[in-house]
């Protein structure tokens, strides 16, 4: 059986697009623990909190008139005017990626929230091998959540 998936993304304005991506990787989360030492000097690991991953997102370059070539871009722009962290409140997007059978239904999802780009990278222009240039892009985000 073939899958394969969608990228939805919703900004903070409720504004919505799709992407599509020759890769997405790294959904996924941990307990963050602390070893203490408890009674009769046992030691127990106690839960702190939880640590999400980054979802990295591969595809050929696309042009500045893509929607997420967009978003990416202005994230940048609004980031490097604003000078804080206060552009992210306004750029940060919810992502849902979607597993997707045969026949496009949604088998299985992950909604990763309050997703912002933190880093931008494209692949060796080589004249020497043909190939389209792959560009890569790294979101790290607040709350991961399996949706249907």
């Amino acid at each position: 059986m073939e899958f394969y998936f969608r990228v939805d993304f919703q900004n903070q304005n409720g504004q919505m697009f799709q992407a599509s991506f020759a890769e997405v990787s790294g959904i996924g989360w941990n307990f963050i623990t602390e070893e203490k030492t408890g009674n009769e000097n046992q030691k127990q690991k106690m839960l702190q909190g939880i640590s999400y991953g980054n979802i990295t997102l591969k595809r050929p370059v696309a042009s500045l008139d893509d929607p997420f070539s967009k978003w990416v871009n202005s994230c940048l722009t609004l980031m490097l005017l604003s000078g804080s962290k206060g552009w992210i409140r306004k750029k940060a997007c919810d992502v849902i990626i979607k597993l997707l059978d045969a026949n496009g239904k949604p088998l299985v999802g992950w909604a990763c929230y309050y997703a912002y780009p933190m880093k931008y990278d494209v692949s060796s222009l080589n004249a020497e091998k043909s190939g389209l240039a792959m560009e890569t892009v790294i979101l790290t985000y607040n709350r991961l959540e399996r949706v249907n």
